[in-house]
């Protein structure tokens, strides 16, 4: 997946835009490169019935 997202972002440059304010301007910055990672996390420790309730945990977020 994470792979996927990244060849996708190295296609279309709007993945890779951010605007930025300087002097008063608001300004387009493309960036030439930008990795995207996927944190994974790993729940088999957890019983089936506590798995999803886990992953909407706010500390899983990011």
């Amino acid at each position: 997946m994470e792979e996927t997202f990244n060849k996708l972002r190295d296609r279309h440059e709007t993945l890779r835009t951010t605007f930025v304010i300087v002097e008063g301007d608001l300004l387009q910055v493309i960036s030439p490169s930008l990795t995207i990672v996927v944190p994974v996390i790993d729940l088999r420790y957890l019983p089936a019935t506590e798995r999803e309730a886990e992953t909407r945990h706010p500390k899983n977020r990011f």
